[in-house]
């Protein structure tokens, strides 16, 4: 994976591959603080400025998204070859599920459509309960 890097930014450094390292080996979706320390465990020079400059780099390239849930923190997640989805964001625990529904994106698609609408990009994130979470009198909507 560093090889991603170095084909964006050729200089290379330790410290930013600690970083790249520790992201593309995450699973799921991480906040600047988290890979910060995931980063840390590799390198422990590895610098907060460092982890911000890989990750807004990345993000230029298309390469990691940002995303803003219902928690006000900002995560990020390495994107290099993955299919686009969608989530599930459980409000209690936090718990993030990613999953695909090809009829869900044919909606979107035709909703922009009938209104002569060019979609760029979009997201779609559906909040409540996991099944470890859900309370037992919760009824479906």
């Amino acid at each position: 994976m560093n090889d991603i890097l170095k084909t964006i930014a050729p200089k290379s450094s330790r410290r930013r591959d600690a970083v790249m390292k520790a992201f593309t080996e995450a699973k799921g979706h991480l906040t600047v603080d988290e890979l910060f320390e995931r980063a840390r465990e590799i390198d422990q020079k590895v610098g907060y400025t460092t982890v911000w400059r890989v990750l807004k780099l990345l993000e230029s390239q298309g390469l990691a998204e940002s995303k803003k849930f219902h928690d006000g923190f900002t995560r990020y997640e390495f994107v290099g070859g993955k299919k686009h989805h969608d989530h599930l964001i459980c409000t209690k625990c936090g718990a993030l599920i990613e999953f695909i529904n090809p009829k869900i994106e044919e909606i979107q698609r035709q909703v922009a459509l009938s209104h002569s609408f060019s979609i760029t990009s979009h997201k779609l994130e559906l909040y409540g309960y996991c099944r470890k979470c859900k309370p037992k009198d919760h009824t479906r909507r």
